[in-house]
């Protein structure tokens, strides 16, 4: 019913919506469309939140460290700014590490690579995440809550 909602709420954009383990995910064919299709996906009913991906590298850490820091220099917040870095994943046979290691790798890297910035766990000004996935990793720094996802809302 919901991916019926989706596909219904995007009639007239070229979009595919896909569903996997825990997760749907609408890629576009026309990227200016973004800003529409969040739009219209704020009002369906049962989202629970919209992360737009900016970025799904293969399962390598070298292009997901590159990837992550690229998404957090396209972030428009000048230095010195705050990030944290938090992974999730489903794909429990990559890389032979465990999330927080993955996170803490990809945060030193960032650190190594971007001047002005500091990680701070608590109270970021970014927080990156990273979604290891069957085939690729998911990167993304927005999380937009959804007030169309709770009926009392």
């Amino acid at each position: 019913m919901l991916i019926r909602n989706i596909r219904d709420a995007l009639q007239g954009i070229s979009a595919e919506v896909r569903k996997t383990y825990g997760r749907l995910f609408v890629h576009l064919h026309d990227e200016s469309y973004e800003r529409e299709v969040l739009e219209r996906l704020r009002r369906i009913f049962g989202l629970v939140s919209i992360s737009p991906v900016e970025s799904a590298p293969p399962l390598n850490m070298d292009e997901i460290q590159a990837q992550a820091l690229d998404v957090i220099r396209n972030e428009a917040v000048a230095p010195p700014f705050t990030f944290k870095v938090e992974t999730r994943r489903s794909n429990k046979l990559f890389p032979p590490l465990e999330s927080p290691e993955i996170s803490r790798t990809t945060g030193a890297y960032i650190l190594a690579n971007m001047a002005g910035s500091k990680v701070d766990v608590h109270h970021p000004d970014i927080t990156l995440h990273i979604e290891i996935r069957e085939k690729k990793a998911f990167i993304y720094h927005r999380f937009t809550p959804e007030a169309a996802a709770c009926p009392w809302a």
